[in-house]
């Protein structure tokens, strides 16, 4: 034990000592939140994503982007298109993958979310807030990575993970 001149050092150095002692085992202590925190699924997640449609889905789409055309590509063509995307975007510079993924949703998707502001983002995604395809691949991506092309009853999706 440490002792000083006075019992106020004496108590503080205690005090110190008392808070530096943890059990560093595998599962407790300052070791098992970090790992639990790198392995657990997150509560909530915030993606971007493009939407591409094509001619002749079923039903209206009220999230539907102002301004562009009714789509003319087949299913196959939108699948395409999103598969060339992602390879363009993967051959670049990972470090500028968010504003580069943010550029092509405002100039190329289908979706209103397109024009959220600041990040033309679809906003936190829960468990149960999305459709299953959506939802698995917005949980299985990891903090600043690309989706392959997810299809839901809305169109062919390319996302981007955000937080």
């Amino acid at each position: 034990a440490l002792r000083g001149q006075n019992s106020g050092q004496q108590e503080s150095a205690a005090a110190v000592c008392a808070y530096l002692d943890w059990d560093l085992g595998p599962n407790t202590g300052a070791y098992g939140a970090m790992k639990r925190a790198r392995t657990a699924k997150p509560e909530r997640v915030r993606i971007s994503h493009i939407l591409l449609r094509w001619a002749g889905q079923k039903g209206g789409d009220e999230f539907g982007r102002r301004g562009f055309p009714a789509p003319t590509r087949t299913q196959a063509e939108a699948e395409k298109e999103l598969l060339e995307l992602l390879e363009q975007l993967l051959s670049e510079d990972p470090k500028t993958m968010g504003a580069r993924f943010k550029a092509q949703v405002m100039k190329r998707s289908e979706c209103s979310t397109a024009l959220n502001v600041p990040y033309a983002d679809l906003g936190w995604i829960e468990p149960g807030g999305a459709e299953a395809p959506l939802e698995a691949a917005a949980f299985a991506m990891a903090v600043g990575g690309l989706s392959d092309v997810v299809i839901s009853s809305r169109g062919a999706h390319l996302m981007y993970r955000l937080a």
